[in-house]
């Protein structure tokens, strides 16, 4: 029978566990069924991401520019001609004059850019007139600032997926890596090798490890995210039979658990048992 052999891996299992566990406690269900049906964002204009920034920041383009919102073109030309003259950075004598020069000449420029458009200048009239009602609520608290800071406007849906397999990939790793590093340290056991000379086993291959185990695929980050509404169901299920229906736990035989857990056979079973009860029985006289 292989023996068992206690790690002294419960930190680093426990921090394992509790790492699947935030993670899983924190992906947002819905978001992943998004995510698992490959949905993706919707094409935008050139100016749209400006446009919206606009809006959400209360700020007028044509007031910005000085004009009225049913000016013509050439108007809108002749007030940003006047305009950047008057704050282009070089234009400034003193470095603090020309660093609110340069804020002010980029936000004209903005304006300009999207009002000298025909369809910039539509798409800004109708997100100003009807509002952000029918702004999806990824393009107001994504999109927006990722387009500020020239970062590329990717779904965080699919970046979510990428950061998921990565993660997974690395608690796969590490799990098998500790397991192996455990496995070789049970190996080089003196106590291990009599016991597998005796009983012919050769590279640890009927030995096994008490908390540390090869992991599969029910310890893969993913699969512990997808399970997640399973669990928690399991979770409110055992709450609901034992603190509303009162029903007492189901007792379970010490020796069945070990049985499953260690991969015992019965013969293996019995023994443990009989081995049980000498103990019990010596009990007594040990005392006295």
């Amino acid at each position: 029978m292989g023996r068992a052999f206690s790690s002294g891996s419960a930190l680093l299992l426990f921090s394992v566990r509790l790492f699947a566990a935030l993670s899983a406690v924190f992906a947002h269900p819905p978001q992943l069924a998004l995510l698992v049906c490959g949905c993706a964002s919707a094409a935008r204009s050139e100016y749209y991401y400006e446009i919206l920034d606009a809006v959400m920041t209360r700020e007028d383009l044509y007031e910005t520019l000085g004009v009225q919102p049913q000016a013509e073109l050439a108007d809108i030309k002749r007030a940003y001609r006047t305009l950047a003259l008057k704050w282009h950075p070089d234009k400034q004598q003193d470095a603090k004059s020309r660093a609110k020069a340069s804020t002010v000449y980029t936000t004209l420029t903005k304006a300009y850019r999207i009002l000298s458009s025909a369809e910039g200048r539509e798409e800004y009239d109708l997100m100003r007139k009807h509002g952000l009602r029918d702004v999806p609520l990824m393009d107001k608290h994504y999109y927006r600032h990722a387009h500020r800071y020239g970062i590329p406007p990717h779904d965080p849906r699919w970046v979510f997926l990428s950061l998921l397999a990565l993660f997974t990939l690395l608690k796969y790793v590490g799990q098998l890596l500790t397991f192996k590093y455990y496995m070789r340290i049970a190996t080089s056991h003196p106590r291990y090798k009599e016991w597998a000379r005796t009983h012919g086993d050769a590279g640890g291959e009927r030995l096994k490890l008490i908390g540390v185990k090869r992991p599969g695929w029910d310890s893969l980050l993913a699969v512990q995210v997808a399970l997640l509404p399973w669990q928690l169901f399991r979770l409110l299920r055992w709450l609901f039979l034992r603190c509303v229906l009162r029903r007492p736990e189901p007792q379970v035989d010490y020796f069945d658990r070990l049985k499953e857990r260690l991969e015992l056979t019965d013969e293996e079973v019995d023994q443990l048992r009989a081995k049980a009860e000498r103990t019990r029985a010596e009990a007594p006289r040990r005392r006295r």
